[in-house]
């Protein structure tokens, strides 16, 4: 993790050293804009039901799935398997969703997720959709590609890696991922909604530690996923304690170490994506 500091650190004061300049505050303008719907809250019925809805998903996931370790493996193995591949065809990409939550918060995957994202250019898709024409991949391993969405896959049996297509918007300088319409275009549903990130965000690509190996991720990795998913520091409490029913003793291990990382963050300067809902006075409203 501390890889990861130091990187996102030494990112975030490169890409925000000019305070005034007009592309950064353009951009915190969009970052507002588009962090609102994380703000304004819908009724208490609605919130009860979005933690219904999750806890039945997380439920679910843990029945089909099983026991959470045995996937780590499996998504550990997929993730080194992609990065190889892509970097010995030249295929810029990063890690996201999850993954990025992952690598920012632990250092490692999230023990209950079940699958990898990453990112990539509209010029690397179309390499990675030449490379399932030519790459065989070793015994386990299988494409998948979704003719009517931009994204492909890699499978590792029951597990998989999306492969998604960003998108460059040059009207207002963001990425998107190029998916359905409903994606990118319905801030309100939050469950499926991918909101529109300003480019200063992801470019220039850097890297960040994750168990013994370097992986791309955003320039600011952490202003990257507060525009997904607000504050990424807090965690969903009922997959916690399903992985606990599996394996007890180290999901009490990862909690502490997640406890001890959050405290030491508390007591250092705040990071841009927290001061992104304060406007100019520099007071965050949210807290």
């Amino acid at each position: 993790m501390a890889d990861v500091k130091s990187g996102m650190a030494s990112k975030t004061n490169g890409s925000h050293s000019n305070g005034n300049s007009k592309s950064q505050q353009a951009g915190e303008q969009r970052q507002v804009r588009t962090a609102k719907h994380f703000i304004k809250r819908k009724s208490w019925i609605h919130e009860l039901w979005i933690y219904i809805y999750q806890s039945w998903i997380d439920f679910w996931s843990w029945l089909f799935w099983g026991d959470p370790m045995r996937l780590q493996t499996k998504l550990r193995r997929l993730l080194e398997l992609t990065d190889d591949l892509f970097k010995k065809n030249g295929i810029p990409y990063w890690i996201d969703c999850g993954v990025l939550i992952g690598c920012l918060r632990h250092g490692r995957l999230i023990p209950w997720d079940h699958d990898l994202d990453v990112g990539i250019t509209p010029e690397g898709f179309k390499k990675v959709l030449e490379l399932q024409k030519t790459e065989k991949l070793p015994e386990g391993f299988y494409w998948y590609r979704e003719p009517e969405w931009h994204f492909t896959r890699i499978y590792l049996h029951d597990v998989w890696v999306d492969i998604l297509e960003y998108q460059h918007n040059k009207t207002d300088d963001t990425i998107q991922p190029n998916l359905e319409e409903n994606y990118i275009h319905n801030p309100e549903d939050r469950e499926n909604y991918y909101p529109p990130i300003p480019v200063e965000f992801v470019y220039p690509l850097t890297t960040a530690k994750m168990w013994d190996r370097d992986y791309p991720v955003p320039a600011d990795p952490e202003s990257y996923l507060y525009c997904i998913y607000g504050d990424i520091w807090s965690m969903r409490k009922i997959p916690l304690l399903l992985t606990a029913l599996w394996h007890p003793f180290q999901t009490i291990a990862f909690y502490l170490d997640y406890r001890r990382k959050l405290a030491k963050r508390k007591q250092q300067v705040r990071p841009v994506s927290s001061r992104l809902m304060a406007g100019k006075n520099g007071t965050n409203k949210t807290e």
